[in-house]
């Protein structure tokens, strides 16, 4: 019975060093992570680059979030904030909208956002893929809904990630 145990350990230790030279090094913290693995089990980064999970796990120290930005969904470090494409608030509301995202996390590229306009009641007015090229960490990236895309006074807005890549 015991040179069985003392088998089962040394296949352990051969599969152990088989999965280690498999491993996914971690580009934010350099661990070595075995290789079927999804996330770092150092720092918890993404250790896939799939559009599915980009810029849907939190930055271990996220950026301090601006005043007035509001958390994108299915994006964890993500915000926005709507106004006038001119600047500042929307008067008129049938002005260009513009959408200011702030990147809290890890630096993105190839971003592409939902964005879903609402009316006073809460009702979906209109609904329009914007994409971005690059959405480097602890910046703000402004893009703007034209007039001809409004249908109405647009009240607020609804912005959901997506999909993205790591940026280097």
């Amino acid at each position: 019975m015991a040179a069985c145990g003392r088998e089962v350990t040394l296949i352990l230790e051969a599969m152990g060093e088989k999965c280690m030279a498999d491993a996914d090094v971690c580009r934010e913290c350099g661990a070595g992570n075995v290789a079927v693995a999804h996330f770092c089990a150092q720092c918890g980064c993404p250790l896939d680059d799939s559009p599915q999970t980009v810029g849907r796990v939190g930055h271990p120290t996220p950026a301090a979030v601006p005043t007035g930005f509001r958390r994108c969904d299915l994006a964890a470090d993500l915000y926005y904030r709507m106004g006038s494409a001119w600047g500042g608030t929307r008067l008129l509301g049938t002005e260009n909208v513009g959408v200011a995202v702030f990147n809290a996390g890890y630096p993105l590229r190839q971003v592409e956002f939902i964005v879903e306009g609402l009316d006073a009641a809460g009702a979906s007015i209109f609904r329009l893929r914007q994409k971005l090229g690059r959405l480097p960490r602890r910046a703000e990236t402004v893009f703007e809904v034209p007039s001809y895309e409004l249908t109405d006074a647009t009240a607020d807005l609804r912005v959901e990630l997506a999909s993205a890549e790591y940026d280097a």
